[in-house]
């Protein structure tokens, strides 16, 4: 069946639902019922009714006609071989209802109004009740899973006449020829000739039942012409199997059911024409309805298109705030890299001589060419984050300690302002596993912007403490500006809370939207007082949420602000046996007084020439390779001390080079106990522990940076107090 065929909902092609088949097994077992009851008083004689036949007849007739020309009209729609099987079987039994009506003595007529004999009507009666389970055979037994019919409407009309022919021909044999038929009835009531004839087409009707059931699967109509077969072979039984003759209580019983299985199937096909007037009418409703929604559709396409200009008017706003961005950025990179040219120029043509003129412009680029890097740094790690390829590289961080530092940071810049700097830190807080390089990006930014918004002799205060997930779910200020960002979905229950107050200019709740957006700045003029890129709350928000947390701000125009970072807390004993453990090859107290080979695989002659300069006058010899393999043919002739690697070779990665190195064996030793420095752009801490590295330098790095490393794996003392102090200032 098509799928149209389907929707509208046909007899015979919708399939059976629970409460059909409850429907008509009710019918059934109630049918049944009464059988069983009546069986017993099948011979029961009963007085004569001349009109009960006519009224059965005419009733049968009009169910069988009405019901046959329905089914025609479904054929002509689905044009369904079975269908039109099944259509002439009901008008067969309409016409032989008529013809038994017509030819019963003393009903009508005293012979019936065709004249017939005794025995006419039950021969009559035979070929009806035999005939009809035979054309429901015929229809279970035709293939429906191809039910389209080649046949044209012409030669269906043909074939209807002539089975009316054929019909109106074995009426009128019947009728003329009675004398020559087998007597059916006698005085006495049936004959045995008519014991052979009842069982026989009663054990038809069992067979029409049971093909019938046996083909599957069974639709509306199947299901209901099972409900006609069992009332069918109820009426044989009671009317010519186990009743004793004519007007007995199984004669008129079992006409009684005959009249009730024509029924069933036209009230079935009188249902599903209100159905399908129903469903006509739902369809207009529904076409109605969907004009309606075409033109909620038209009007939402109009607000779509609304919105599409929308779009593109902050399209245009994103630009608008990128040019200024980087017009900013210009001026931002412009002034650092003007100090970087000019004092270094002056330097180069030996325009100053004092030496303490030239530690001045010295310490000028220096400072010019760190606040370059950390613009650098900025605009790299925001695009890392937006791109997904930023990692979390996690350390046990004593917090109270780190962020007592962190605040050190800015001391400087604030006592230029006579800001006071009020660390508020819980000295309770523990080691907690974090990022210490973003942690230390996301205090700095904070701290920094705090200093640079608040007025002079103003306060700048950071706090520290653990709060619960409740807490900063439920969290909420009595502040004229309050923003919170979304917590991320995780188990962490306990958060470190670091909060940065000061007493500045404050927010106003129309700038709060911007804050947190990259490239948009609350004063966006290239006069304003205080520089900035407006990427530091835009790279704190990104940081935070690397490490499942999320920002917050309270601020109140004209009495200052206060930034919140909350930061998951992971103990550092969960990870322990996570961590490499790093030997080093020589502790600081047993030095030997040789001097110290350093291994340096490098490719840029000016880097190794920095290396030479950082690591010379703490008596290291510096042996150069340019690449992996001059390391590995230096290495068959030297053991080194120390080993610094560049990830970036030009014949080999630098991943797989370190690799190769833990593996291998010499006479002298084994190069896989000499520790292993990464020197380069690509910091990737975890994969270089995993590798079997000291430790990880990332370029740009400083001379501290390396003797500190160097410190921590074994090789040099302490480094000088100087530089020690310039450690704790970073």
């Amino acid at each position: 069946m098509t799928q149209t065929e389907e929707s509208f909902g046909f007899l015979s092609t919708l399939s059976t639902g629970k409460s059909e088949r409850r429907l008509a097994r009710g019918a059934v077992l109630a049918s049944a019922a009464i059988f069983a009851v009546l069986l017993s008083f099948a011979k029961q004689p009963m007085p004569p009714a001349k009109t009960f036949v006519p009224v059965y007849g005419a009733v049968l007739a009009v169910n069988d006609l009405i019901t046959a020309v329905l089914l025609f009209g479904q054929c002509v729609i689905l044009r369904s071989n079975a269908l039109y099987c099944l259509a002439c079987t009901y008008l067969f039994a309409a016409l032989m209802a008529i013809a038994h009506t017509l030819t019963f003595s003393n009903s009508l007529s005293g012979n019936g109004v065709l004249g017939a004999g005794p025995q006419t009507t039950v021969w009559l009666y035979v070929l009806w009740h035999a005939g009809f389970p035979l054309g429901v055979i015929a229809y279970a037994m035709h293939d429906r899973s191809q039910p389209r019919c080649a046949g044209t409407g012409r030669g269906r009309s043909v074939a209807l006449g002539v089975f009316a022919v054929l019909v109106a021909v074995a009426v009128l044999t019947v009728a003329s020829g009675d004398e020559t038929l087998p007597a059916l009835l006698g005085e006495q009531g049936y004959t045995f000739a008519m014991r052979v004839v009842s069982w026989s087409v009663w054990a038809l009707c069992g067979a029409a039942l049971l093909i019938l059931w046996s083909r599957r699967p069974h639709s509306v109509l199947d299901m209901w012409l099972l409900v006609v077969m069992w009332a069918w072979l109820f009426d044989v039984g009671l009317s010519v199997v186990f009743n004793g003759g004519r007007f007995d209580l199984g004669f008129y019983a079992g006409r009684i059911y005959g009249g009730v299985a024509a029924s069933f199937v036209l009230l079935m096909l009188l249902l599903e024409i209100g159905a399908l007037y129903a469903r006509l009418i739902d369809t207009r409703s529904r076409i109605a309805h969907k004009s309606g929604e075409l033109q909620n559709l038209s009007a939402q396409l109009e607000m779509t298109n609304d919105m599409l200009a929308d779009k593109n008017r902050q399209l245009r706003e994103a630009n608008r705030l990128k040019s200024e961005f980087l017009a900013n950025m210009s001026h931002e990179l412009r002034t650092p890299l003007n100090a970087i040219i000019g004092f270094s120029e002056v330097l180069k043509d030996g325009l100053v001589g004092d030496p303490e003129s030239q530690r001045e412009y010295l310490t000028d680029i220096f400072t010019s060419g760190q606040h370059l890097l950390a613009l650098i740094n900025d605009i790299l790690d925001l695009s890392k984050i937006e791109a997904g390829k930023m990692s979390l590289d996690l350390e046990a961080v004593a917090v109270e300690p780190f962020l007592t530092n962190c605040l050190s940071i800015v001391k400087e810049k604030a006592a230029v302002h006579h800001i006071e700097l009020k660390p508020e830190i819980n000295k309770s807080l523990g080691t907690i596993l974090l990022d210490q390089r973003k942690t230390k990006q996301i205090a700095y930014n904070l701290l920094s912007n705090a200093v640079k918004f608040t007025q002079d002799h103003g306060m700048v205060a950071m706090r520290a403490r653990l709060v619960g997930r409740k807490e900063i779910e439920n969290w909420s200020a009595a502040a004229e500006t309050s923003v919170r960002r979304p917590l991320p979905p995780g188990d962490f229950s306990e958060f470190l809370e670091i909060a940065v107050v000061d007493n500045g200019r404050g927010i106003a709740p129309a700038d709060a939207p911007r804050l947190f957006k990259a490239f948009s700045q609350i004063d966006s003029s290239l006069s304003r007082e205080s520089e900035g890129t407006g990427l530091g709350l835009a790279l704190v928000l990104e940081l935070a949420k690397l490490h499942q947390g999320t920002v917050a701000l309270a601020s109140t125009p004209g009495y200052g602000s206060c930034f919140t970072v909350w930061l998951p807390r992971r103990d550092a004993a969960d990870q322990a046996a996570n961590l490499v453990e790093l030997k080093p090859a020589l502790h600081a107290d047993t030095l030997p007084a040789a001097r110290h080979v350093v291994l340096v695989i490098e490719d840029n002659a000016h880097a190794v020439e920095l290396i030479s300069m950082h690591l010379q006058p703490e008596g290291f010899r510096i042996v150069p390779a340019a690449t992996a393999r001059a390391a590995l043919e230096i290495l068959e002739r030297l053991l080194p001390d120390l080993i610094l690697l560049d990830i970036v070779l030009p014949d080999m990665d630098g991943w797989d080079l370190l690799a190769q190195l833990k593996r291998i064996d010499i006479q002298k030793g084994k190069v896989a106990e000499v520790p292993v420095v990464i020197t380069s752009i690509e910091a990737d801490a975890v994969r270089a522990q995993m590798l079997g590295a000291a430790k990880v330098l990332q370029k740009p790095y400083r001379r501290e940076d390396l003797l500190w490393a160097l410190k921590d794996i074994g090789l040099v003392g302490n480094p000088s107090l100087a530089e020690e102090k310039k450690r704790a200032a970073t």
